[in-house]
């Protein structure tokens, strides 16, 4: 789980049985899915970017 305490304790959940990602405040108790950043990283404008990637499932977190 990712755990944001700015945005009322909620955390980022991944799905061990789909590739949803989702907001919520049940946590898991830290027994959630975690996340870690990937290996893999590319450049873009100047920046450094990496992979956020669920522990759960092995996908990345992908936005549009």
């Amino acid at each position: 789980m990712f755990f944001s305490d700015a945005d009322n304790q909620k955390c980022l959940l991944g799905s061990t049985a789909s590739n949803r990602a989702w907001v919520d405040t049940d946590c898991g108790a830290g027994a959630g899915p975690l996340w870690h950043w990937g290996t893999e990283s590319n450049q873009w404008d100047g920046h450094t970017m990496k992979r956020l990637v669920s522990n759960a499932n092995g996908g990345c977190l992908t936005a549009d």
